[in-house]
């Protein structure tokens, strides 16, 4: 039910916010405020100011802001309306009285939740007779527990034209609330009533408070005019896009880890939790919502989604990418988790168990900025000026639809520096000053150094077969030139140095590669040489992994096959250079 807003003052004015937060949060009165360590965010020295005169809540560390009912809705995850019967319900205040058509919607609502939780009990009972045998068996070939198949009240709708009509009549329920309700519908042809669900495995889908509202039904026979998957229709209780599946199971998990994996079905929910991720849940068969965000959102501040590996999970990633844009605020945003070996995450926590899902959220997840990034660049020419300025006026057409001004900033920033990386023309380096080593090209100026140092071994090292490519333009310039003599003629580090000098190269720039004080000798420099020039690899591999697990959310077809072997492909040659580093 709704509250006037005097209600809702006298509960901001009644309710003492100190003795609220204090059951929640430690504090200490310093003056006229009172202080303690943020629930919001993670800190060792107290910033969290509650102010009793004043109503309300601040942090100077995370920015966090509100009053009593605030407070109880973000630590408690509740919705407006649940948050003010709590505090209602705690302090004793009594809830006044509904208006005539508030008392009728709320009587509505009471029954079809109780006609609901009716019909799955009777749902329950067929799926352990021998009607529900067929489903039984379809949850135990799926490798469900019984500990799985009771915490998600998972049942089953047997064949029969209008058997749950009339256990529900027998029970005293009138037709126009099992109507109501979804779990009938009326013939157009015949104009008799039928049961929605039948010869289904049903999943039932709760509120946040574990009352059920709808069910999704999997399809048990063979008949190429039905539905795999069916849905309740929409009711004064359900909205699809407005709910999530899982959601009163995952709740607490996803509370106390910060973390919410949000993935495309039912089964895979399920089977989150059964391998010990019970933070999962699921959209109820529709593109994820901007409602079904803000409610991820309420669980954690980035949440992950886990789509099926197939054109449409990928393509399905993209609209959710596009989608949260409106929405974005400073704090929150989304991963994207992708899974390689396996069409969805049931198959794949069958295949390879806990360990490497959580290895795959732990280091194979990418960003929303690498999703957008692969939106914008994937099969698109940017090789003229005009495509490159095309190319700027579609990230800056799409990114106007964030809304908070400083994440639009700093998205715009961001893609004009990958910009500026991939599609820049190569600057001459001649009398230039080297940049300062970061640990994007660390391992190019060590390599360089070591071809200055020793350019005779590093002559040997190449006559090996060894290719390099360097990719930083100053380095780059410095080292092909490097290369091309020392492969004809035999050089000491002062024989290189001026020959370089000869060339126009700076002798400051170039003294500045000085490394003989970090080796002893030249085999001690032959075994630093090796590991860096494997770093060096290893970075560009690790490299090309992520871009090729990015651009697989973007092909289709044949292609996915494609880009998946060259993903296995580059995954065996960094294991391989990672046995290697261990031997050197």
């Amino acid at each position: 039910m709704a509250f006037d807003k005097a209600f809702i003052e006298s509960i901001r004015d009644r309710i003492s916010i100190v003795d609220v937060i204090s059951r929640y949060v430690p504090l200490t009165r310093k003056g006229k405020e009172n202080w303690g360590c943020c629930p919001f965010h993670t800190e060792k020295t107290a910033s969290f100011s509650v102010s009793e005169d004043k109503n309300f809540y601040h942090c100077f560390g995370c920015g966090a802001h509100g009053d009593v009912i605030t407070f109880i809705m973000q630590t408690q995850h509740l919705s407006f309306i649940e948050a003010i019967e709590k505090l209602c319900h705690d302090a004793g205040i009594p809830i006044p009285v509904a208006t005539e058509e508030q008392k009728r919607r709320d009587k509505e609502s009471h029954d079809l939740y109780e006609v609901l939780q009716m019909a799955a009990d009777y749902y329950k009972e067929k799926l352990f007779s021998d009607e529900g045998m067929v489903g039984l068996e379809y949850l135990r070939k799926r490798q469900l527990s019984d500990e799985m198949i009771a915490n998600f009240h998972l049942c089953y709708a047997p064949a029969g034209r209008d058997n749950l009509i009339q256990y529900l009549k027998g029970k005293g329920v009138p037709l126009k609330l099992i109507l109501d309700a979804g779990l009938a519908r009326v013939s157009d042809r015949t104009h008799t009533p039928y049961d929605y669900f039948r010869e289904r495995v049903l999943f039932p889908i709760t509120d946040s408070r574990g009352r059920i509202i709808a069910f999704g039904g999997r399809i048990m026979i063979k008949d190429d005019s039905l539905p795999k998957y069916l849905n309740s229709p929409e009711s004064l209780v359900f909205s699809k896009g407005r709910n999530l599946y899982g959601l009163a199971q995952a709740r607490i998990a996803a509370i106390e880890s910060k973390q919410v994996i949000a993935t495309e079905g039912y089964m895979d929910c399920i089977s989150l939790h059964q391998f010990g991720f019970k933070m999962a849940v699921a959209p109820l068969g529709t593109a994820i919502t901007e409602m079904q965000i803000e409610l991820l959102w309420k669980l954690a501040p980035e949440p992950t989604l886990c789509f099926d590996s197939d054109g449409a999970g990928r393509k399905a990633g993209i609209r959710a990418a596009l989608r949260v844009l409106p929405i974005l605020k400073p704090g929150y945003s989304l991963r994207f988790c992708l899974l390689e070996g396996a069409k969805d995450p049931d198959e794949f926590l069958h295949a390879y168990g806990h360990e490497k899902f959580q290895e795959v959220l732990d280091s194979k997840c990418i960003s929303l900025s690498d999703i957008l990034w692969m939106y914008f660049t994937s099969d698109r020419d940017v090789k003229t000026p005009e495509q490159r300025a095309g190319l700027e006026e579609d990230i800056k057409r799409e990114l106007s639809r964030v809304k908070s001004e400083s994440i639009r900033k700093f998205y715009l920033d961001e893609f004009n520096q990958r910009m500026r990386r991939q599609y820049s023309k190569l600057a001459s380096v001649k009398k230039t000053v080297i940049p300062k080593a970061n640990p994007e090209n660390l391992n190019e100026k060590m390599i360089l150094a070591f071809s200055i140092a020793y350019p005779n071994l590093f002559a040997k090292f190449l006559e090996s077969g060894k290719k390099i490519e360097l990719s930083h333009p100053v380095y780059k310039k410095i080292f092909d030139e490097v290369i091309r003599e020392v492969s004809v003629n035999p050089h000491t580090r002062e024989t290189i140095l001026r020959y370089l000098n000869d060339k126009g190269f700076n002798p400051q720039v170039l003294l500045k590669f000085e490394i003989e004080s970090l080796v002893k000798n030249p085999e001690e420099a032959s075994k630093l040489l090796d590991e860096k020039v494997l770093r060096f690899d290893l970075e560009k591999l690790e490299t090309e992994f992520k871009d090729l697990n990015v651009q697989l959310l973007t092909v289709s077809g044949d292609e996915v096959e494609k880009v998946r072997e060259k993903i296995q492909a580059v995954k065996s040659e960094m294991q391989n250079i990672k046995d290697k580093l261990e031997e050197v």
